[in-house]
């Protein structure tokens, strides 16, 4: 009778190291999991990031106005559309938010990040304005602009916003459910490997 607890104390025993296998090997996976969705909410944001962030940047690029379009004729603005220094369209950019505590939280900001001048809000908002390019701007005796001709004109003139910021904002809304989207197809292909 004596043998018969024993083997029942090993069986137990080997139960026991089986089912802590088994227990670790399921939090082993769930950690895997885990770690998976929050890659590929990271990346979906990411990429929510860079689309915003070139939104804006193409939106600067191709909205100039009269004024901008005669500076850069003659080399005064370095780029297209609003770019005179590159300091606003360089500026833009976003950045990964994660927060932990109770429930981890992922963020994406996109905007003037990386640089800020009051001049980016006028630009971005529209402004009124007393002065105008002359056409052609002044140029000096060698050909090379001289600076800006300007001229106060009669009554103010509204030059028109970017809304750069609002329309990359209503892109990348636009854009969420179709990023996800691509993002569930990605974990679930993951997970499938688990």
């Amino acid at each position: 009778m004596a043998k018969k607890p024993v083997f029942v104390q090993k069986k137990t025993i080997m139960r026991s190291a089986n089912s802590t296998f088994a227990v670790t090997r399921f939090f082993d996976k769930i950690n895997r999991a885990t770690a998976a969705v929050s890659d590929e909410l990271y990346d979906a944001l990411q990429q929510l990031g860079r689309m915003g962030a070139a939104d804006m940047r193409a939106t600067i690029k191709y909205s100039g106005t009269p004024f901008s379009a005669d500076a850069q004729a003659v080399g005064i603005n370095e780029g297209p559309g609003r770019i005179r220094t590159g300091r606003m369209f360089d500026s833009i950019d976003y950045t990964m938010h994660v927060t932990e505590g109770d429930r981890t939280r992922f963020y994406v900001s996109i905007g003037y990040i990386r640089d800020w001048a009051s001049y980016f809000y006028f630009q971005e908002e529209g402004f009124l304005n007393k002065w105008g390019a002359s056409s052609p701007l002044r140029m000096d005796a060698n050909g090379d602009p001289a600076g800006l001709a300007v001229k106060n004109m009669e009554s103010w003139q509204e030059t028109e916003g970017t809304f750069a910021f609002l329309d990359a904002k209503d892109y990348v809304r636009s854009q969420r459910a179709s990023v996800a989207s691509q993002a569930n197809r990605k974990l679930r292909n993951r997970l499938k490997g688990m």
